[in-house]
């Protein structure tokens, strides 16, 4: 269930026109965000 949390999180960063580096400090603020986001929307559903 994390694991697809993880893919689908990254393919949401992939996505953005800016191009996130990943792994940048930027990207890794963003993935925490986003996989915290997802999480909650998961334990909700």
């Amino acid at each position: 269930k994390e694991e697809d949390i993880d893919r689908k999180v990254k393919a949401k960063l992939a996505s953005y026109s800016r191009g996130i580096v990943e792994g940048s400090a930027e990207w890794e603020v963003l993935y925490r965000k986003t996989f915290e986001e997802e999480t909650r929307k998961h334990a909700k559903g």
